[in-house]
């Protein structure tokens, strides 16, 4: 029987337990690293901060609606809020042979226009502007002197009944602010759930964060499915030893029957079949929570152990105890109470 009864599981977890190649460098995070990564990459997180984002441009729209907006130009497409576009002329070269009907024709015309208009909160609306219309008619009895029109259009409406006062005019201002607070109070509950969420996964119930179905695994989830996986080593290594040690006993014994040994070899076979599984689930797992992060699934992350080390501390003191050819019964109540 060698003296090195059990595998090392220090020097072969992270590359055996998380399926990196061999000497493949890879990056161990704490759980305050995989928040800030969960803060910047994941997709539920920046999918309810965008929605924050698009609220808020409803606001900046229902007040810019009320604020004064100018134009200028030939032919403005953008009109005001407060109405139409004073003043705005056609802008065309018109021209005829002279056997057309009417005879010869050649002329220019163009417009421009430049105003303001204004929509007060009680419901009145301003509109003013200045219109400029320049004809040349390259025909007439003097073609270079164009004919030029100003305007000074200026209108205003004040509604009494349908549409006046500022419960009316400011009802879409009011709508907007009142859907961005009740979003960003619901942005105030999601980041609760997130970190909960990053830390302890499924048990933490789901993410209100309809309209992305991302996995919801946790930091401890991650460690505990490790644990598991360790467990399922320590079991298969042990089973092991007690398989070479009753094989040994058996062939100078004959009080030993075969049967005990073949039933342990079945307990082994069955412990490796839950250790495989085991190791499945942890780095699907694995995998999982790097979608939950926003990161790519093949990114050579790990978890730190910090957290369990107290667990696979006493673990390794229970085996150095049962290893001990001194070991007393009521030293087991020292591991209970650790």
């Amino acid at each position: 029987i060698t003296q090195s009864r059990f595998v090392d599981i220090e020097n072969t977890a992270e590359e055996f337990l998380t399926g990196l190649p061999a000497n493949q460098p890879f990056y161990t995070i704490g759980l305050d690293q995989a928040l800030t990564l969960g803060l910047v990459n994941s997709r539920a997180y920046q999918f309810r901060v965008e929605n924050i984002y698009l609220s808020a441009l409803a606001v900046t729209l229902q007040r810019f609606n009320l604020q004064p907006q100018f134009y200028a130009g030939l032919t403005p497409s953008t009109a005001p809020t407060a109405g139409g576009i004073l003043g705005s002329g056609a802008n065309n070269f018109n021209y005829r042979t002279r056997e057309a009907p009417g005879g010869q024709v050649s002329s220019l015309s163009y417009s421009t226009v430049a105003g303001v208009g204004k929509v007060f909160s009680f419901g009145g609306r301003l509109l003013a502007g200045f219109a400029n219309s320049t004809v040349f008619n390259f025909v007439g009895a003097n073609p270079r002197q164009p004919t030029v029109s100003s305007t000074l259009p200026l209108t205003f409406v004040l509604p009494l009944l349908r549409g006046g006062g500022r419960a009316v005019t400011l009802e879409p201002l009011t709508q907007a602010e009142r859907s961005l607070l009740y979003e960003i109070r619901s942005f105030a509950r999601f980041r609760q759930q997130f970190f909960t969420s990053i830390i302890v996964g499924q048990a933490s119930g789901g993410l209100d964060n309809p309209g992305v179905a991302d996995p919801n695994i946790g930091y401890l989830s991650i460690l505990a499915q490790m644990q598991s996986v360790e467990n399922s080593i320590r079991t298969v290594n042990r089973l092991k030893y007690t398989l070479s040690l009753g094989a040994e006993i058996s062939i100078g014994d004959e009080r030993t029957p075969p049967q005990n040994v073949d039933q342990v070899n079945t307990q082994l076979q069955q412990n490796r079949v839950s250790l495989v599984q085991a190791l499945l689930q942890y780095r699907n797992q694995l995998d999982q929570y790097k979608m939950q992060l926003g990161m790519p699934p093949d990114a050579p992350l790990v978890l730190d152990r910090q957290p369990i080390d107290g667990f696979r501390r006493v673990f390794d003191e229970i085996d150095a105890w049962s290893e001990s050819e001194v070991r007393k019964p009521e030293d087991l109540t020292r591991f209970v109470r650790s």
